[in-house]
């Protein structure tokens, strides 16, 4: 925290309300978001109006002590038309009313009590304004979640590492010897999902079990997808989806539309097919050279 920055800095704001610590949180509040650079759009609200409120009650004082029920007769018209001119209806009306009050020349001690008053209002108006640029808009982490998180992550982190048979990443490994749960799944072109299969085994290094899963998978996958992709230009039927929308309509050949389709789900089927059959000379490749090692 800064030391200009502090509740204690700040003894008149604070005695503008009976309890302070609505205030004190949020001056800490600005603080440290001026010090770390970074602040939750939700924070920092919440301590603007926090100050909006404190700046608004202490005019009232003010205006309590030397312009309310008929004081105001007492004060030079100059005096008076200075002060009441300041409309002190949040913490970032002050910075105005700081600029007037450098201008003037008079003395009185209704300005000296405005200018201790808009003094302090300001420095922090300024301090909210230079945050700004450091606003993190979104949601505001629960500080349990994130703690969990450090702490599953701590695990992993500790836990030894190696390569996983079904999609060769370095995982960790869990203290049954088996791979982390981790997200991708095959086949399918290593498209990233729930999880991966090599959470079933134990990592390359200690069993080929994952590699012959995948090539038996892979061996079955390109025969379903040989045999979709030679039954594909006899279709009657083919399916339009609309992403965007959520909906889809079947086609026949008949319609609009149909063989630009079509020719979608066949290109589709050969590249599905070509990246398979690349995996399955890689998995093949792998488990006829296998041995065991350490990780």
């Amino acid at each position: 925290m800064t030391t200009t920055i502090q509740p204690s800095s700040f003894p008149i704001l604070r005695a503008a309300r009976p309890n302070a610590n609505g205030f004190i949180a949020a001056v800490e509040t600005i603080a440290q978001g001026v010090e770390a650079q970074r602040i939750f759009n939700v924070d920092l609200k919440d301590a603007k109006d926090t100050l909006n409120r404190v700046v608004y009650e202490g005019q009232g004082a003010l205006r309590a002590q030397f312009i309310n029920g008929g004081k105001w007769e007492a004060l030079p018209a100059e005096v008076y038309a200075l002060v009441d001119s300041f409309s002190l209806y949040d913490a970032h009306s002050s910075i105005s009313a700081s600029k007037k009050l450098a201008a003037t020349k008079l003395s009185h001690p209704a300005i000296e009590a405005y200018r201790a008053f808009v003094a302090e209002a300001s420095t922090l108006a300024l301090a909210v304004a230079s945050l700004k640029p450091f606003i993190v808009s979104g949601r505001k982490p629960d500080p349990k979640a994130i703690a969990r998180k450090a702490a599953k992550a701590a695990t992993v982190k500790s836990q030894p590492r190696a390569t996983c048979a079904c999609c060769f990443g370095g995982q960790a490994v869990l203290p049954n010897g088996f791979i982390h749960d981790h997200g991708y799944t095959l086949p399918a072109s290593w498209n990233k999902s729930a999880s991966c299969y090599g959470r079933q085994f134990q990592p390359l290094e200690t069993s080929d079990a994952g590699l012959h899963f995948m090539i038996d998978l892979l061996t079955k996958y390109i025969t379903t997808t040989t045999k979709a992709l030679a039954e594909a230009p006899a279709r009657k039927t083919v399916t339009k989806h609309n992403r965007y929308k959520g909906t889809s309509v079947v086609l026949t050949p008949a319609d609009a539309g149909f063989d630009y389709e079509l020719k979608g789900i066949i290109l589709g089927l050969e590249q599905a097919l070509k990246s398979a059959t690349k995996d399955l000379g890689e998995f093949r490749k792998a488990a006829a050279s296998w041995a065991p090692k350490a990780y």
